[in-house]
């Protein structure tokens, strides 16, 4: 019940994610936002986040529920963090503040959850190998969206830019642009994009260097994540964790 309802609050939180981009397409197939309205996908993301908690509940632990709804808040206040930022230039650190919230949050919670029924002890070092782990994997993802196609990604490529998202990736992208090349990027925000548009934004990140720049970050935070399982005993389980930090950072080659 425990992992089903976590998985089930980010099903959730996709299904809003949708609604906020205006997304018709999650994982090769039609959003529930295109393939209904806006307004039974919200009340559908509703629902299941509801149920999860419900899920959640029968473990008869308060704290648990906390964790869960704590990893709600800090992922809408990310979401309208970014929206604060719009039309600003943010900072690196900014940048990685907003993947902490969006994905950070959700991945410290999932991994931490469980020891609060099993050893509160490894509570700590499971929220900063969580916390860790999805910083690297939603930089990752934020490169993805810049240099992979659709069929690859499930979902339009560039979605970031169009919907003039804040991401790591983007503000090394922009570094590396001249004056004339940043307009041709800012004047993608907002519209409908071409394929020789989204084939000059990955050969871009490849010879500005933006995507190697975020890279090397993704795989510090990677490195960091696999640094906290070493306060756990030695374990199949500990191993298995650090592996999935190789698979965050092999989605990127």
């Amino acid at each position: 019940n425990l992992a089903a309802g976590m998985e089930m609050l980010h099903v959730a939180a996709l299904i809003h994610d949708d609604v906020v981009d205006g997304s018709d397409t999650r994982r090769g197939q039609r959003s529930l936002k295109a393939q209904w309205d806006n307004r039974t996908a919200v009340l559908g993301g509703d629902y299941i986040m509801a149920r999860a908690i419900v899920m959640m509940g029968s473990h008869n632990a308060c704290s648990v529920i906390i964790n869960a709804v704590e990893s709600i808040c800090q992922m809408a206040s990310g979401e309208l963090r970014n929206f604060g930022m719009r039309h600003r230039e943010p900072t690196a650190e900014q940048c990685i503040d907003l993947a902490r919230g969006k994905t950070g949050s959700l991945f410290a919670v999932t991994c931490s959850t469980p020891v609060l029924l099993i050893d509160e002890r490894y509570r700590d070092v499971m929220e900063r190998y969580g916390m860790s782990l999805g910083v690297a994997f939603q930089i990752i993802d934020d490169v993805l969206d810049l240099c992979q196609q659709e069929t690859a990604l499930g979902k339009p490529s560039c979605g970031d830019i169009i919907e003039g998202k804040h991401t790591l990736p983007l503000l090394y992208l922009r570094d590396g642009l001249n004056q004339a090349e940043r307009a041709r990027l800012l004047a993608m925000e907002g519209t409908e994009i071409d394929e020789d548009d989204r084939e000059w934004v990955a050969s871009s990140m490849e010879a500005t260097g933006a995507r190697e720049r975020a890279e090397v970050i993704a795989r510090q935070y990677a490195a960091e994540a696999r640094a906290a399982l070493e306060e756990l005993p030695p374990s199949p389980y500990r191993e298995a964790m650090a592996s999935l930090a190789d698979f965050v950072l092999a989605r990127g080659a």
